[in-house]
């Protein structure tokens, strides 16, 4: 909150996020020393207010170098990075681990109240009443998959908590060959048949049906079950020919022979793209669950915007890096020549 005016007379406030409706003004009390009264209260936060991180005062150099040591008598090898995460995981600077579990269900409902077009699926075991699993695809995540190709990459990333997990996505390409994180889903007990089954049943709910979309991910056994378009590459070397030659004869064409693959790659012969999601999130892996959602939920919206002021800067008629590629091949093709007939 920022305080704009605070004096014997006045007293007024607003949120610090900008566009934010949250506002009060206080006037003194005429003849009445101290005793205010409020004039105008806009009590409800339009920016969210719990799904922003609390304020953490600065820890002093003492802390920090004490626990740096600590640290680097056990692990020598420890770089800068290493130090930040490890600091963050002790001293609880995004929230208690299993605390941050217990927020889930008003962070949630946060959420699908304030992004109503999403798709946002909490799971909690009837029994235990634990955490199981989550999904999230915001709304606009799913209305400008529409202008990216109809082409899917599925992938899992461990997370580096006290109670691990998994950390499942969906990641496209949009029409500058960028990647694009489309949906993701968060479980507890890691990739099995069960997890990957259900987040390609709450993917279905999300992704339009008006096109076929391909597939493409690192072949766990539990995607190759479940998804009818699956393809990756399959690269060998002299080392390992014999175990590529084995690999081979015991799976489908369809499922690694570009030949043979009935459905369109767009140029994509790996899951690489996906990949990309897994180190962008790298850091914020090793967060308490709603301080990791918070900071993919920021991360997507910083996305959006930077590449709505870059695309407002082009004046093509096609992207920039596709039209630098159709200028290489219309270059190539000058030099051919048809023989006449």
């Amino acid at each position: 909150m920022t305080v704009a005016k605070s004096d014997t007379i006045r007293y007024s406030a607003h949120c610090s996020e900008d566009g934010c409706d949250f506002y009060i003004l206080a006037s003194a009390v005429h003849g009445v020393e101290k005793n205010f009264v409020i004039k105008k209260f806009i009590r409800d936060h339009s920016c969210g207010l719990m799904l922003r991180d609390n304020y953490q005062p600065q820890m002093s150099r003492e802390l920090v170098m004490s626990s740096i040591l600590r640290h680097l008598k056990d692990k020598p090898s420890l770089t800068p990075k290493d130090i930040q995460l490890e600091m963050l995981r002790e001293f609880g600077i995004n929230g208690d681990e299993a605390e941050s579990y217990s927020h889930l269900v008003s962070y949630m409902k946060t959420l699908k109240e304030s992004d109503p077009g999403g798709h946002m699926v909490l799971e909690i075991d009837e029994k235990t009443r634990k955490f199981n699993r989550l999904f999230i695809a915001f709304e606009a995540c799913i209305y400008r998959f529409t202008y990216c190709r109809p082409l899917l990459l599925i992938d899992a990333c461990h997370l580096k908590t006290k109670f691990k997990g998994c950390m499942m996505a969906a990641t496209g390409r949009n029409v500058d060959d960028g990647f694009y994180p489309f949906a993701f889903a968060v479980v507890s007990t890691g990739e099995n048949d069960d997890n990957w089954c259900w987040f390609l049943e709450n993917l279905k709910v999300v992704v339009s049906l008006q096109r076929p979309i391909t597939f493409i991910s690192d072949r766990h056994s539990s995607l190759l079950k479940y998804v009818p378009q699956y393809n990756d590459l399959l690269v060998g070397s002299k080392e390992n020919q014999q175990d590529v030659l084995d690999f081979v004869s015991q799976t489908p064409f369809e499922h690694w022979a570009n030949a043979h693959f009935p459905g369109c790659r767009y140029g994509d012969m790996c899951s690489g793209i996906a990949e990309s999601f897994n180190s962008w999130i790298g850091e914020e892996r090793f967060l308490p669950i709603t301080s990791l959602l918070n900071k993919v939920r920021i991360k997507l919206m910083n996305q959006f915007s930077e590449r709505r002021v870059l695309g407002n800067g082009w004046n093509f008629i096609i992207c920039p890096k596709i039209e630098f590629k159709l200028k290489e091949r219309i270059d190539a093709g000058k030099t051919w020549s048809c023989p006449n007939k």
